[in-house]
């Protein structure tokens, strides 16, 4: 009878170890649709040149990117360069994007620099983060310490969504 009661509470202790285990294991796993989060991003690349010669912009939402590109052509014939796309954005993007803004300090920066009015090109740049925007203008000259980073992200992201001639490269 003593070896039932040892073996009676031997399983029982068997049990509720088993049940701690599974309840361990359910809070554990992740459910998807609950840790896949969409950053909040907004962006609005573009450049402006005298002339009419270029009108550029990119735009990156919450989950497409739109280029359109205008590129006056020089030499003998002259002739338009146009690119008009549009596609999903790669959620790699994003993060890249988002985890990578300073939003406190881009609002510290007040460029408004264009060179427009001689002949020269305006780049311009609005970030919203979440509830957050803010917008810089500036020309090809201008560096802007602690943005060249970003900047080149931008560029490369103009690229490689199949763009030419990216704002801050020329």
């Amino acid at each position: 009878m003593k070896n039932a009661i040892r073996l009676s509470f031997f399983f029982l202790l068997l049990f509720v170890l088993q049940n701690c285990r599974k309840e361990e294991n359910q809070g554990s796993s992740p459910d998807l649709n609950d840790t896949v989060i969409i950053p909040s991003i907004e962006v609005q690349y573009a450049i402006t040149c005298g002339w009419n010669s270029r009108a550029d912009t990119m735009r990156i939402s919450r989950d497409s990117i739109h280029l359109y590109q205008r590129i006056q052509g020089w030499g003998q014939a002259p002739y338009d360069t146009l690119i008009d796309t549009a596609f999903y954005v790669r959620l790699a993007w994003l993060d890249s994007l988002y985890y990578n803004l300073d939003m406190a300090a881009f609002q510290q920066l007040n460029h408004q620099s264009g060179n427009l009015p001689s002949d020269g090109c305006n780049i311009d740049l609005y970030l919203k983060k979440d509830n957050t925007a803010h917008a810089i203008q500036f020309n090809l000259m201008d560096s802007i310490p602690g943005w060249e980073t970003y900047i080149r992200r931008l560029d490369s992201l103009w690229i490689e969504a199949g763009g030419v001639l990216p704002p801050g490269r020329n």
